[in-house]
């Protein structure tokens, strides 16, 4: 059996164990299915590129132990951390993708178009980040919630305009895994401060399964030559 198929028949035996244990709402087996489909995806990949990217090192490392601490969920400490954790994955992210970024000149209306992106984005973002006040009552925390959702923001600009300028492959898998990471946050905080809901889990988790699978495909994919120089 080649590698790769042996590699996916563990992830889907992953991933259907994480839906297990979600249903028996068992957290530190659902996280633990998570953490070990990262780890091995990342094994699999960094075997086959060898991908040699301190970026990279940094956005796996800071996500693999943002999802442990979740493993200890209940001590006080440990969701803050994680979060903090993730932020700096973003911002990996963020400065790697801006490697590939070239501003050009480009026509009124995809200006228009752009900005009015970034307008929607940044109002949906404050208006969740403004609801969660209300459920947050410790201020530093608040205040933590808000710099990762800004984190988060600049995340999607950069991978907006990475995508309109290259529309390469590894483009693609980089606005996929921001669109998995943003809609798996929304997902996330409505579970925690709203609706404790099982639909809203499985969503949630198949979005990280699928933003684990991005991740490793957009570091270990190389970029081609810009195709549309003159779009943003």
């Amino acid at each position: 059996m080649k590698a790769r198929y042996f590699v996916a028949i563990i992830g889907l035996i992953l991933l259907f164990l994480n839906f297990f244990a979600i249903y028996f709402n068992i957290d530190w087996i659902s996280n633990t299915a998570y953490i070990t489909f990262f780890f091995l995806t990342v094994l699999y990949y960094i075997n086959k590129t060898g991908v040699n990217n301190g970026f990279y090192y940094l956005f796996m490392l800071s996500t693999f132990l943002s999802f442990v601490f979740r493993l200890f969920h209940g001590q006080w400490f440990n969701d803050e951390v994680s979060l903090v954790l993730l932020s700096l994955g973003n911002f990996a992210l963020i400065i790697e993708a801006s490697k590939y970024v070239e501003i050009k000149n480009a026509g009124i209306s995809m200006q228009l178009f752009f900005l009015g992106l970034v307008c929607m984005n940044a109002m949906l973002i404050f208006t969740h980040v403004y609801e969660l006040k209300a459920y947050i009552s410790n201020s530093s925390v608040f205040y933590l919630y808000s710099l990762y959702y800004l984190n988060l923001l600049i995340l999607g600009i950069v991978a907006f305009l990475y995508y309109l300028n290259s529309y390469s492959k590894k483009s693609m898998y980089f606005i996929s895994l921001t669109l998995a990471l943003m809609f798996a946050d929304v997902l996330r905080d409505m579970d925690v401060f709203y609706l404790k809901d099982m639909s809203v889990e499985l969503a949630e988790n198949i979005l990280r399964f699928a933003a684990a699978f991005f991740a490793v495909k957009f570091f270990t994919t190389r970029e081609k030559q810009l195709r549309l120089v003159n779009f943003i």
